[in-house]
């Protein structure tokens, strides 16, 4: 994975990883990640990267999340096995077509307990690059710190009726139809506007995730605070 912060330029500049993201070396945070277009790949990415510097390292959902067998934890004695081994520990309740839904409160507080750092998925896209959150959406979990919001930049330029998960509400927030043209603005205000990807997150540290940067983005320097821009090649998405 390739990282980029805003430079001297005014424009994205590669940057180091613990830069972007200074909580992956400490104990304690509950990290909600939410959106579309790489939120699964960005969460496994970082959870591995905690693993394998040595902290415990759980990953779970709030809502549902395709089963990883070779992560797979079944109970808190395999939990422990993983943490022991430096692996990742992915838990929560077997659902129907190999996917994983939320444990319960009880079993979750004891997991986060255990546990030095964990990485909750928190909502869905249908496998498109662009969202915005339903009435229901994001379920941040309680314990949950910092808050990381991920949208494609695939999407940019591209309609938002052929890129974007809940359209109604996308159009509802960037006051346009589907058949406007998303720009970089847009993502802008899908990340800052109070009913966007950061949506039920105000007591938390928020990040904001631009997936699949390309040199040749229009991106300019306006961001919203931490926000940084991910690259993962085809062998490292999720």
């Amino acid at each position: 994975m390739k990282v980029y912060g805003y430079g001297r330029s005014g424009k994205p500049e590669e940057t180091e990883l613990q830069k972007a993201f200074p909580f992956l070396n400490e104990k304690g945070h509950v990290i909600a990640i939410c959106g579309a277009g790489g939120k699964t790949t960005l969460m496994y990415y970082l959870a591995k990267y905690c693993a394998y510097s040595g902290l415990k390292t759980l990953v779970a959902t709030s809502t549902h999340i395709v089963m990883d067998a070779e992560h797979y934890a079944d109970n808190p004695d395999e939990v422990r096995m993983k943490f022991s081994q430096n692996r990742i520990a992915v838990v929560g309740e077997r659902a129907a077509e190999g996917k994983l839904t939320a444990c319960d409160e009880v079993t979750m507080e004891k997991y986060i307990a255990e546990s030095d750092i964990v990485f909750v998925e928190a909502d869905g896209s249908k496998h498109l690059p662009c969202k915005a959150p339903g009435d229901s959406e994001p379920v941040i979990p309680k314990q949950a710190d910092i808050v990381i919001g991920v949208l494609g930049l695939t999407a940019m330029g591209r309609r938002i009726g052929d890129v974007c998960h809940r359209k109604e509400i996308v159009c509802e927030i960037l006051e346009k139809t589907e058949n406007d043209i998303l720009n970089y603005d847009d993502f802008i205000r899908l990340m800052t506007d109070e009913r966007g990807i950061h949506k039920n997150s105000a007591s938390a540290a928020r990040y904001c995730i631009f997936n699949q940067f390309e040199e040749e983005f229009p991106i300019h320097n306006s961001g919203p605070e931490n926000c940084y821009f991910t690259f993962f090649d085809m062998e490292e998405r999720q």
